[in-house]
């Protein structure tokens, strides 16, 4: 009896033994799923959300994310990022990257609206997002200051009502600036633009391009086109002219008044070698006319092949017509029959 009563109390402490380990078994689980909820929980506290204007917003505080969902956003009644980021989340240099994650409408006066934004390095939209710009008339200092800003694409941005890209992507003078490349401003429309000055003031691409007619122009530096890369009307002396980059063709006209337009005496003061170099035809379809001095007038066309409507150029006032066509090697024929010398 003895012997069976060991054997019960032997069986009682394994089976109490085996119960124990399956309670530990069991509730092992249990821990390290607790352990992931308060993870869960400390991730979330991290994204930030809101609104600007009637865009929504999130934020990540760990990597500096901030994404932009649809929306518009005006902001002269919304307040740039800078200054909504300051008093809703905190610091703005915790912004890093900015990305357009919906249809983002940005309307009226954009004047500052992405400044400040010192660590920035990118701003972009991502797949399927838009960010209309149409209704925008003022992008003056717009990116300024943004000096981690690395490159921008604007290549899908309607600006042609925008009167204003004055400093629109000027850089602190105490810093390297980051910014090496605005892509897609030589194709945009801007048309409306009256001030354009120092848009790259102290950046890297300060005095790489201009304005000229209602498109920019880069004249120097890495950029994938230099040069004109849009029709654009702009004024040779005081005569309208078109210059078509896809065809080659300046056409050239009347003044502004409807009276014959004055050429200028050098037409590499006027245009930029990059845009010389596009012009494969000249056509003058209005009357225009030769200063008393016409010193290069027609020169440095190095691609010229053809002039047309030499009927209509007056040159009855000119008295010397040195270097007129010097450098335009590739010119084949040219009518001078009309000449008044």
């Amino acid at each position: 009896m003895k012997g069976n009563v060991t054997k019960i109390a032997s069986w009682r402490s394994a089976l109490l033994a085996t119960a124990t380990l399956s309670t530990i078994a069991v509730a092992a689980p249990l821990v390290t799923y607790n352990h992931a909820q308060a993870d869960s929980s400390a991730t979330q506290d991290t994204i930030k959300t809101g609104t600007w204007g009637s865009a929504s917003w999130t934020f990540d505080t760990n990597t500096g994310v901030m994404t932009i969902g649809s929306g518009t956003i005006n902001g002269a009644t919304d307040g740039n990022l800078y200054t909504f980021f300051n008093k809703q989340i905190g610091d703005p240099k915790a912004v890093k990257q900015v990305q357009i994650s919906g249809n983002v409408q940005l309307v009226g006066d954009a004047t500052g609206l992405f400044t400040d934004l010192f660590s920035m390095t990118s701003f972009t939209l991502l797949p399927g997002a838009s960010l209309d710009t149409s209704q925008v008339t003022n992008m003056t200092n717009m990116f300024a200051l943004d000096q981690s800003l690395v490159t921008i694409d604007l290549s899908t941005w309607d600006m042609s009502h925008v009167q204003s890209i004055a400093g629109m992507f000027t850089q602190p003078t105490t810093v390297t600036p980051a910014l090496t490349s605005v892509i897609g401003l030589e194709t945009r429309n801007l048309s409306a633009v009256k001030d354009a000055g120092l848009i790259f003031d102290s950046s890297s691409l300060y005095g790489q391009g201009t304005m000229l007619g209602n498109s920019w122009e880069w004249t120097s530096g890495n950029h994938p086109v230099l040069g004109l890369a849009r029709s654009t009307n702009f004024h040779w002396g005081t005569a309208n002219a078109t210059l078509d980059p896809a065809t080659g063709t300046l056409t050239v006209g009347a003044a502004d008044d409807g009276s014959a337009g004055v050429l200028p005496t050098d037409a590499t003061t006027v245009l930029s070698p990059a845009d010389q170099a596009k012009v494969q035809k000249i056509v003058f379809t209005q009357p225009v006319k030769t200063g008393q001095n016409a010193l290069g007038t027609l020169r440095g066309f190095s691609n010229l092949t053809s002039i047309e409507g030499m009927q209509n150029l007056d040159t009855s006032q000119t008295t010397d017509f040195t270097g007129f066509f010097s450098g335009d090697a590739q010119l084949q024929s040219i009518d001078l029959s009309h000449f008044n010398t």
